[in-house]
């Protein structure tokens, strides 16, 4: 009996067009592009504040997702989003985007009596 082993080289490429789709006050929702041409089995989503030191992973994702929403940010805060591909070879190279969270707080109206 033959066996046929398929043998990973090469790590994932970069993931592309990877972008927000929407922002909110409170939550951000990515999306990218899968890479058809190379095996993926999983895409891993950071995110921290522009000037943070520390980076919190949002969750790992399956290969055939590509689009996830980021829950519990703060308000009127710039983040910064990196995305890496994984197989069995390895991880990508990250690609990045970032996005302002809008904030909720009110204007008033400014009424001119002359």
């Amino acid at each position: 009996m033959d066996a046929i082993i398929l043998c990973l080289d090469d790590t994932p490429s970069v993931p592309t067009s990877f972008t927000h789709s929407s922002v909110q006050s409170t939550q951000v929702t990515l999306t990218w592009t899968s890479l058809a041409t190379d095996i993926v089995t999983r895409y891993t989503i950071s995110y921290r504040r522009i000037g943070g030191c520390s980076s919190t992973i949002s969750e790992s994702s399956t290969a055939t997702r590509t689009t996830i929403t980021i829950f519990c940010l703060e308000e009127n805060i710039q983040y910064e989003f990196t995305i890496t591909a994984t197989n069995s070879a390895g991880t990508s190279l990250p690609a990045m985007t970032t996005a302002t969270t809008l904030s909720t707080s009110k204007q008033k109206n400014t009424i001119i009596i002359s």
